[in-house]
């Protein structure tokens, strides 16, 4: 009765797409199984064996980029998220996993976003964040997290627009300003950090509010403490 049950739920799988009959490389193998008898049964044995297989190395893959993840190796994490991404479609039974890893992926982005516009890299962060938003369109903070940095970077390129009064003195500054912070950067990426200091303290004098710059103060003090 067994023998007769077994074909007909095969035939029912392999209709909607759910269950393919292995297929191997070794004609002995076939010779083999022929000789023996190997019944379907056996075969599908065979290929819930393989999904098995299949859904725990995705796991622990998607595993191990979550804990990179958390660990803030972001790079190292987006690899393997993307590794997941190019193995399961996402139109197939492993599009879970594929979802998964797209949520992952975006996350990355953001995290290394938020670097950026720390460093004060706008245009960068925003154009990371705008990746991020369209792996992961339903998370709404990083939409709307996307949308400012687009409006601020745009601010940036142009930070006065159709503004006639603007005088040269002012633009001059904020070029001198981009100066000041950009060798701030070297000196600080060289251990220099009394030099960095003062490039900083030179843009609070053009700025007294700008917000990057008290940023980066910070984290140089707390660098030179450590040092």
């Amino acid at each position: 009765m067994m023998r007769l049950f077994v074909p007909v739920v095969l035939s029912a799988l392999m209709q909607a797409g759910l269950w393919s009959a292995p297929e191997t490389e070794d004609p002995s193998l076939d010779a083999a199984g022929s000789a023996r008898g190997l019944d379907s049964s056996e075969m599908m044995q065979r290929e819930i064996d393989r999904r098995k297989e299949i859904t725990f190395q995705m796991n622990e893959i998607l595993d191990l980029a979550d804990r990179l993840y958390l660990s803030g190796e972001w790079d190292h994490a987006e690899q393997k998220y993307n590794l997941v991404m190019l193995q399961a479609d996402a139109e197939s039974q492993l599009g879970g996993f594929h979802q998964r890893a797209r949520i992952g992926k975006a996350r990355c982005l953001a995290a290394k976003a938020l670097a950026k516009e720390e460093e004060g890299k706008l245009s960068e962060a925003a154009g990371l964040f705008r990746q991020a938003a369209e792996l992961d369109p339903t998370n709404k903070t990083i939409r709307r997290k996307s949308a400012d940095l687009e409006e601020a970077s745009g601010r940036l390129a142009d930070p006065y627009p159709g503004n006639a009064a603007v005088t040269t003195d002012l633009m001059r500054k904020t070029e001198e300003i981009k100066k000041l912070l950009s060798l701030a950067d070297q000196l600080t990426e060289t251990g220099q950090y009394i030099e960095a200091r003062k490039k900083l303290d030179d843009v609070l004098r053009i700025d007294p509010y700008h917000r990057v710059a008290r940023k980066k103060i910070e984290v140089l003090e707390e660098k030179r403490l450590a040092w």
